[in-house]
């Protein structure tokens, strides 16, 4: 059996075994935590904060910056898949009323708010061990008092597309990282949440949303554009630097 990335924090062990080893994150040794390169999707989701989807996007915009200045570094095709995937979002939502138009009234994408003094509140409420664990870490993780779900609805089903990230924009759902698999000499993916497995979305230019890889170097130039004017600014939220510095490397507006 071939061996995989189980976990993309690297404490300087073998990452593709098991071992009764004390390896916990301690105070102690934080400074010799660091993250590692990984093209298995299902590594990725092993940070220990509830909130760890945010950091793992970001780091993947840093690990594709990384790579386009310096091509003997390879982010891995897990980060590549999570920048193609959150690129995604931000590209159907600038496409919407053109796919709808394509679409027809049976697909349509809508955008949802979360209000964080409501949810705490249900969630101090019916569930209060979790509103414990949540709520200081939410406030130190995101501190945002509103988040926004971006969902696919289509044929009576609701597929949740991405979710606001005061990061990178967006971040995709777990349930949205892939695998490839090979049957009978025949390369295809494979979805971490089964419901994303009859999702077919065609791009307005070429390849599927969330199937196939699009960088924002092979994108439609308007969609480049208007990437460029949102991120590229010296204005920018702080938190959004990776996202930023990913953006400048194509340097100008395309014509």
């Amino acid at each position: 059996m071939a061996s995989i990335d189980l976990n993309i924090i690297d404490r300087g062990i073998q990452g593709t075994v098991w071992t009764p080893q004390n390896t916990g994150i301690q105070a102690t040794n934080l400074d010799k935590v660091k993250e590692q390169r990984t093209d298995n999707s299902g590594a990725l989701n092993s940070l220990p904060t509830p909130f760890a989807r945010f950091f793992v996007v970001q780091e993947a915009f840093r690990r594709l910056t990384e790579e386009k200045r310096n091509s003997t570094v390879h982010a891995g095709l897990a980060y590549t898949r999570l920048v193609s995937d959150c690129l995604d979002v931000f590209e159907i939502l600038f496409n919407k009323k053109f796919h709808e138009n394509q679409w027809g009234d049976n697909v349509k994408v809508v955008v949802k708010e979360w209000n964080k003094a409501e949810g705490m509140k249900e969630l101090h409420d019916k569930v209060p061990i979790l509103y414990n664990a949540l709520n200081s870490i939410y406030d130190e993780d995101i501190k945002e008092d509103k988040l926004f779900f971006v969902i696919l609805e289509k044929d009576g089903k609701e597929y949740l597309l991405g979710t606001s990230s005061p990061m990178t924009g967006f971040v995709t759902p777990p349930d949205m990282d892939k695998s490839d698999v090979s049957k009978n000499n025949t390369l295809s993916i494979k979805f971490q949440g089964s419901l994303y497995e009859t999702l077919e979305i065609n791009r307005k230019t070429k390849g599927q949303y969330f199937r196939d890889i699009l960088l924002l170097e092979d994108r439609d130039k308007d969609f480049k554009n208007y990437m460029y004017q949102l991120f590229s600014g010296s204005n920018l939220d702080s938190r959004y630097d990776y996202l930023r510095d990913y953006i400048r490397e194509f340097k100008t507006i395309v014509r």
